[in-house]
Formats: structure tokens, sequence, C-alpha cells
């Protein structure tokens, strides 16, 4: 008879309190559990909600391209789905990049850390983002960093690399944004190098006061982190 597709199971779900082993919840979903990483796992959907395939069009890897244009580049490749909840860690430092991951919805929080507790926020990742497009194809694919989500849930679109690859390599747009995207992670590291090591604090602070200015577009930036998470991120 008729059943609800696999998006639906996926979006009506609660979070249950995480087992610490594997959980089957449908045919569909499964609670997983890795190195007390816990989150919610969809596999392929047969079809694509429209409110995914809107994130998708506003993503940087995806720009440019048409929901009917992405559905069918991603109809190609296997996928899955994840939704990491509030405060949670996705992923730890030295966790192999195995996979393309995609940022649907929520805000990631990328912070390194040392043995001696010091930790450095490198940068918070919203929805759109591509995580650690540049070890996607590294011989080294240990990420240096940490990844939490930050105030809510965090739903993600996971390809296998060999899945990525194909993708790249069928598509001509996906292609040109995945170079831009590394492009632009090299302007990034370079701007934060400068800021970190060579300018000063009063500077670095207005730095970022009139980079969010103008990313908001008013002189009335809302700061939506704590005390804490900004002298990190300094």
């Amino acid at each position: 008879g008729d059943q609800d597709g696999p998006t639906e199971l996926f979006s009506d779900l609660v979070l249950p309190d995480f087992a610490p082993q594997k959980q089957r919840i449908s045919p569909f979903v499964s609670i997983a559990r890795e190195r007390n990483v816990a989150y919610l796992c969809c596999l392929k959907p047969t079809y694509m909600d429209p409110l995914i395939l809107d994130s998708l069009q506003k993503s940087t890897l995806f720009a440019g391209m048409s929901s009917v244009e992405i559905e069918a580049a991603l109809h190609v490749v296997d996928f899955s789905m994840k939704e990491i909840p509030a405060k949670r860690v996705y992923s730890y430092q030295g966790k192999l990049c195995d996979e393309a991951v995609v940022i649907l919805q929520g805000e990631l929080m990328a912070r390194m850390s040392e043995a001696n507790n010091r930790a450095l926020t490198v940068d918070y990742l919203k929805s759109g983002s591509l995580i650690a497009p540049a070890f996607l194809f590294a011989q080294d694919k240990a990420t240096p960093v940490d990844l939490k989500a930050v105030n809510g849930d965090v739903l993600l679109l996971c390809m296998p690399i060999a899945g990525f690859r194909k993708l790249i390599d069928r598509n001509r747009t996906v292609r040109r944004n995945f170079l831009q995207l590394l492009s632009a992670i090299n302007l990034f590291l370079l701007h934060k190098i400068k800021t970190i090591y060579l300018a000063p604090l009063r500077q670095r602070l207005a730095q970022y006061l009139l980079l969010m200015a103008r990313k908001h577009g008013s002189n009335t930036i809302p700061l939506r982190h704590s005390r804490q998470e900004l002298a990190d991120f300094f």
C-alpha cells in the first residue's frame, strides 16, 4: 500500500536518547554511534524533498544550478542524510575525511585543540558549506579540527568520496564550484594567519566587526556567540 517516503520518515522523527550501539528505527533510518559521536542516519531517499533541494541550491557546491539539475546530478551517486543534535560533536580531530559532506541546515563550529587544553575556534560552518573540501583528495585525510553542532540541530548530506569524484567528473558546474572553494580556502587561511599572528587584538576585532557588518548589510551586528566562543575565535 501507500507509505511515507524516507524523507518524510526522516523529517518527522523525534531524536531519542542515543544508545551505545547502532539501532534500526525504520528501513531507511538508524541511530549510529562512532567514537562517542551519535547521529541520526538516513539512507538515500527515493525522491528529494523540495526544502533539501532549496538548501542545496543555496550551497556553494551547487551554486548556479536549478533544483532539476541538482536532482539529476545526485541521482547517479550514492548519498545519505545525517542529523546531528544540538551541542553534540559530529567529528573529532584526527578523523579521516572519507566522505563529502554538505551542511543543509544549522551550523557547525570547527575547533582545534591541543593537549594543554588550549583551543582555537577556526571557523563557523553555516548552511550551504562543504566540510573540509581540501582533505577530500589529500594524501593525509586526517582532519585537524573537532566539528560540533552549535545552537540547533544540524542536517547533513553525505557522499562517499568515490561518488563525489563521479559527481565532479560528470558535472562541469559542480567541478568549477569545487575549484573555487579550494581557492577560497587558501585566501581564508592567509587571512586567518594574518589575523591571528600579525594583527593586534583591537585590529582583529575591528576587522571582524566590519566583515559582519558587510555580511548583514547593517551597522547593527547580532552577536550569536558567547564571550568564550569569541575569545577562542580571536
